[in-house]
């Protein structure tokens, strides 16, 4: 990522690799390997931290296409940055010759030293979800994707969706990567396998008769510093039409640290806060991680991905 920490407009080529990346190795759907969007968000991470910045600002992350693993078990990927007056400008795109498909863009914000208050207290949201949905030791896959046992196949990195609780409207999410999964640690600011806990959870508080919806985008993520093994998530929804659902993702640490937020202003338009820190009073149980807002969920992306799946079967059915 060294090139585009340096020079706006530089690109940097890299390949994904099954035998050599768990996140792809782990991650599939009807038995090909999927790119896990939320590996975009940490894509970003490194770009940013390559920049100098200890953390992750960034905002408009857009998730366009999937990018599914070739017949060789990889994926070729270019990254673009564009310095603009809005932030610099990330695209991820295919990176073999003659094709043009963009996987992803978003735009980086500088220096995560300011960042959006906390709302609540762990305490208090604890308090409130008290209802088990998932309880500790249970396999999510049974209740979370259950039907889709056949579809979706996660590796052991993403059994650290560990426990959920439900309130009126808002959820509480624990999630721990596994022991065999702690060395990660070293070497990612956002792990995969913790962001996508917050995704399988979320479709809880979509009433039934809905539709499949799958992420779409994340309005603006705030990362303080490096997510722990360890993650607690407050889920709830924001804004709801026929097409896409936005929630506000807050993560703490085991301390009750902050992890991700939203904030928007009197029209409703979502805004970038620049309170500092240090001058926003927290509860004695809250301390800064990082914080997530406006994290869409689409049943747009979602049609593409079930038009795809159902191609998909209908090949196997023909062979």
């Amino acid at each position: 990522m060294r090139a585009l920490a340096a020079n706006s407009g530089a690109q940097q080529r890299c390949r994904v690799q099954m035998e050599r990346d768990w996140c792809l190795r782990e991650h599939a759907m009807l038995g090909r390997a999927l790119l896990p969007g939320m590996a975009f968000v940490e894509m970003l991470a490194g770009i940013s931290r390559a920049r100098g910045s200890r953390g992750l600002a960034a905002h408009s992350i857009e998730w366009l296409a999937p990018a599914w693993a070739d017949a060789a078990d990889g994926i070729d990927l270019a990254f673009e940055a564009v310095d603009e007056s809005a932030g610099t400008l990330i695209r991820l795109r295919d990176a073999k010759p003659g094709i043009e498909l963009l996987y992803a863009s978003a735009r980086l914000a500088g220096e995560p030293s300011a960042g959006p208050g906390a709302t609540d207290s762990l305490a208090a949201i604890r308090a409130r979800c008290t209802q088990a949905v998932l309880a500790a030791g249970q396999d999510f896959r049974g209740t979370l994707l259950a039907g889709l046992e056949a579809v979706i196949d996660l590796g052991p990195r993403w059994s650290a969706l560990r426990a959920v609780h439900r309130g009126a409207d808002e959820l509480l999410v624990e999630a721990t990567l596994p022991a065999s999964a702690h060395g990660d640690l070293a070497h990612y600011l956002t792990h995969p396998a913790l962001l996508d806990a917050m995704a399988l959870a979320a479709p809880l508080l979509i009433e039934r008769g809905r539709g499949v919806f799958v992420p779409a985008g994340i309005g603006q993520v705030w990362l303080r510093e490096a997510l722990p093994a360890s993650v607690t998530g407050w889920v709830r929804i924001v804004r709801s039409t026929p097409d896409e659902i936005e929630f506000d993702v807050t993560l703490f640490d085991a301390r009750g640290g902050l992890v991700w937020t939203r904030t928007y202003d009197d029209a409703g338009r979502l805004v970038w806060t620049t309170t500092s820190a240090d001058s926003t009073p927290l509860p004695k149980d809250i301390g800064r991680v990082a914080h997530e807002s406006a994290w869409r969920l689409g049943q747009r992306a979602s049609r593409d991905l079930r038009e795809w799946m159902d191609a998909e079967r209908m090949r196997r059915r023909s062979l």
